[in-house]
């Protein structure tokens, strides 16, 4: 119990003290993710920066999670979103506002 208390603080303090670090990776445990600030991806429309993800997995796909605008604004694409290769699955999952921020770990334990 110590140890997973222990553990648990460790990861707040990183999360407090770092809170841009995990999201300024484009892939973070085999998830892409696209918009907000990551640019790995193109600086274009998120359409693109989508279909570039997409493009970037192995032949049997993934899942790609779309960080939110700072402002909290919808993002506005004139690019198509084309998930075309047969075989290869995408999941593709909108992260809301305040999700991107570390501020507020929810999935640890109360300690």
């Amino acid at each position: 119990m110590k140890k997973q208390r222990d553990l648990a603080l460790s990861v707040i303090f990183v999360l407090i003290a770092l809170p841009a670090v995990a999201l300024a990776q484009a892939n973070i445990n085999g998830v892409l993710y696209v918009g907000g600030t990551i640019r790995a991806w193109g600086i274009g429309d998120i359409g693109t920066q989508i279909n570039n993800a997409y493009a970037a997995w192995p032949a049997t796909g993934g899942t790609i999670s779309v960080i939110p605008q700072a402002s909290g604004a919808c993002y506005n694409f004139s690019t198509p979103i084309q998930f075309a290769t047969v075989g290869k699955y995408a999941i593709l999952q909108g992260l809301g506002p305040g999700t991107s921020t570390n501020r507020s770990p929810s999935f640890l334990p109360n300690i």
